[in-house]
């Protein structure tokens, strides 16, 4: 099912979310989306409702041109794909829906690909917001780059395939479109289908990412160490998937993860060992909930983070 309400002005930018269950997080997008500081006619949104319940709704009295579209759920991957057929515009901007943009995002994106040219994808900021960043763990997760990498990444540089993140990324359609868009079928989930993309876009068709700092858009979203664990689980099965598919099976594995055989040697006491760690974080969270982590302690947990998720991978 598909919901349109367009404009016969083209838009120069088209603003592309999937969304699964969270319908508030996807209309406080959109009603962010209604201030921005460019012309409304300068954009287009195209919402894709992967199979949410409950089913979501668009706000009434959108400024700018939009598309709903429902489908059955089929992941993120395969709701971009069914999305990207409905996009007008040369460039693409792809958000998640807990994304909250600053009111210039889409005015920032346009100015970077006017002064960067052709084969560039723009990255984006992706910070967690202040509500988020009450919770201890995620504050660790802010300030590392246990999650994503930008505290180590410098604005204005260029970087590859493993920075090509659909939180807030931007590019050219017919780019996207030529690489055959994303691979729904073996990366049905939330993660490493965007950087596996960026393989076929970066390290095969030449695409580079540039960070733009200003392109500020922030994260309404809180990890648990749980969740956190949880989501290393779900990594370490893709990253496979991810170098068998390009034949590189260690492509994506950090230099210190444990290899299949290690794993197997040691997986009774990683169990443990890393499950005793996750109770540690969490009682980390109940200690600094309210008060400023101790920069050692921060530094600790941060190397206990990254140790005990081995086990996960």
């Amino acid at each position: 099912m598909t919901t349109r309400q367009t404009t016969d002005r083209a838009p120069r930018i088209s603003l592309l979310f999937p969304t699964h269950g969270r319908p508030e997080a996807g209309r406080n997008l959109l009603e962010r989306l209604a201030r921005q500081t460019v012309d409304p006619g300068d954009f287009e949104v195209v919402v894709v409702d992967d199979g949410g319940t409950p089913e979501f709704r668009l706000p009434e009295g959108l400024p700018f041109a939009h598309t709903l579209i429902r489908q059955e759920n089929a992941g993120p991957a395969a709701a971009r794909n069914r999305g990207l057929r409905e996009v007008r515009a040369p460039y693409v901007l792809i958000l998640n829906d807990d994304a909250v943009p600053a009111d210039d995002l889409v005015e920032r994106h346009l100015a970077a690909h006017a002064e960067l040219g052709e084969n560039i994808a723009v990255l984006g900021t992706f910070g967690f917001t202040e509500e988020a960043l009450h919770s201890p763990f995620t504050r660790l997760l802010e300030t590392s780059d246990l999650l994503f990498a930008y505290s180590r990444m410098t604005a204005g540089q260029r970087y590859g395939w493993d920075t090509f993140w659909t939180c807030n990324i931007s590019l050219r359609t017919d780019a996207i479109r030529g690489a055959g868009g994303f691979d729904a079928e073996r990366f049905d989930r939330a993660i490493c289908e965007d950087v596996e993309l960026g393989v076929r876009l970066c390290k095969i068709r030449g695409m580079e990412v540039v960070y733009r700092a200003e392109c500020v858009a922030h994260h309404d979203h809180t990890l648990t160490p749980r969740g956190y664990m949880a989501r290393m689980f779900q990594l370490g099965r893709y990253q496979y998937r991810l170098g068998a598919k390009f034949g590189e099976p260690g492509a994506l594995f950090p230099e210190n993860a444990l290899n299949a055989e290690a794993l197997r040697t040691h997986v009774r006491e990683l169990e443990a060992e890393s499950y005793a760690g996750v109770d540690a974080l969490e009682e980390l969270e109940r200690t600094y909930a309210e008060r400023e982590i101790p920069a050692a302690v921060a530094a600790d947990a941060k190397v206990a983070t990254r140790s005990h998720s081995r086990y996960f991978w």
